[in-house]
């Protein structure tokens, strides 16, 4: 089943559950894909649908954030549920020793390193993964680097 099809049955589920988050997470989802799919003037892969979702995710993590700054807890806790709901469309995120390892063996094939070089090669490695996090361990590794050797 296509991820767009079964995101249209979800929305039916929740409207007959009467689940107004749901409701308006899946909505919203699925007006942010018919916009890309008009922006592209066809219709989207599971692989395009899946981009949109995790855009949409991410903007649900700087919501959190800004949200947590400004001590608006109500707010936090609806975005997150939104999060939750959208992370169950999305393929599983690597763990950070998975992102680790990799930047890791990325390093070890690599002579002179520097953090565009390393992303790059890293990202293209894992996939999806989230950047931010994949740039924090990039960061990290390449900083303790130079003391190692």
């Amino acid at each position: 089943m296509k991820l767009e099809e079964q995101l249209r049955r979800e929305l039916i589920a929740a409207v007959k559950a009467k689940d107004k988050v749901k409701i308006q997470t899946l909505r919203f989802s699925l007006a942010q894909i018919k916009d890309a799919q008009i922006e592209k003037r066809g219709v989207l892969t599971d692989a395009e649908v899946v981009k949109v979702l995790q855009r949409i995710a991410k903007q649900r993590d700087e919501a959190i954030e800004a949200f947590t700054k400004g001590g608006r807890e109500d707010l936090v806790a609806k975005e997150t549920q939104e999060k939750e709901i959208l992370a169950g469309f999305l393929p599983t995120q690597l763990s950070r020793s998975e992102i680790e390892s990799a930047v890791d063996q990325v390093l070890g094939k690599t002579k002179s390193p520097n953090f565009g070089q390393v992303m790059g090669q890293v990202m293209q490695q894992v996939g999806s993964a989230d950047g931010k996090l994949v740039a924090q361990v990039v960061e990290q590794k390449l900083k303790a680097k130079p003391s190692e050797q």
